[in-house]
């Protein structure tokens, strides 16, 4: 599960937003940490660990209330990196400052539509959210379809106080699919073994309930092109290059999962939630 110091610095930066907290979702690998607390999740397991924020915000969103200044004031820099016209802008915490421990990386996600190159030329890869910054990427839609609320409190570990603190996370069902979606369009085979092993153990985690889950996801109205992208994603995380790569995955039992294994889940688990 994740470290006192993990979960205080979740709270910092969702507590940094101020209000603009209920314009975003919790993706990426902290809602693979989050999704220990769905009720539908099998208890135990060793989530990947990460110190990165992946925030969705959905678009159009004219009011939000997320404003730089109060990430600045909780103690983030605002950093770009890239070489592009438009860099990925990345809000950073140094070690030390607000929380002790790791430096900690928040950016802020949103769906582009259409091709990252428009017909006049020129490359979509940014828009703004309040006066922040999002990296625009494809396929984030589908993050919108049916989301969970998870209500952070002391009693779960996380340094709330007494209100504690309401967050939305992509729904489990989404998480899987979407990162079978965007597989083959990853760059690195390092960035690909890396989901694999997220979908991975995301089945073993909600193994009891796939059939739900897959009830879940069919409830979204998706395209042939959705669908031909997730076939695809599937067929792509069984392969024996990445299943070798991501062999050092841990059981929920703590128990290493052979190569074979973790082709053997993904495969049977994605046709039990997709195929339903």
């Amino acid at each position: 599960m994740t470290s006192p110091g993990d979960r205080a610095g979740l709270i910092h930066v969702l507590r940094a937003l101020g209000d603009g907290v209920t314009d975003v979702m919790v993706v990426g690998g902290w809602a693979h940490r989050l999704h220990a607390h769905h009720p539908l999740a099998a208890s135990g397991g060793n989530p990947l660990t990460t110190l990165d924020f992946d925030l969705f915000v959905p678009l159009p969103s004219p009011s939000s209330a997320i404003r730089v200044t109060s990430l600045v004031e909780a103690g983030f820099e605002v950093r770009l990196g890239g070489l592009d016209a438009a860099p990925v802008t990345k809000y950073v915490l140094p070690p030390g400052r607000g929380i002790a421990g790791s430096i900690l990386e928040l950016e802020f996600l949103a769906h582009r539509r259409g091709a990252e190159i428009d017909r006049r030329g020129h490359r979509q890869r940014t828009t703004h959210v309040g006066d922040a910054v999002a990296q625009l990427l494809p396929h984030l839609d589908v993050m919108t379809h049916e989301p969970w609320t998870l209500h952070l409190s002391d009693e779960l570990g996380y340094p709330t106080g007494a209100t504690g603190l309401t967050v939305r996370v992509v729904a489990p069902a989404t998480y899987i699919a979407h990162k079978l979606m965007i597989l083959p369009e990853r760059r690195t085979l390092q960035k690909r073994s890396q989901d694999v092993r997220y979908v991975y153990e995301s089945i073993v985690r909600f193994s009891p309930v796939l059939d739900e889950l897959g009830a879940s996801w069919r409830r979204r109205v998706s395209t042939a092109a959705d669908r031909r992208r997730l076939d695809a994603g599937r067929k792509l995380a069984c392969t024996p290059e990445l299943a070798e790569l991501a062999r050092r995955i841990r059981d929920l039992d703590g128990r290493e999962a052979p190569a074979a294994r973790v082709a053997a889940v993904i495969e049977a688990g994605s046709a039990q939630m997709f195929d339903g």
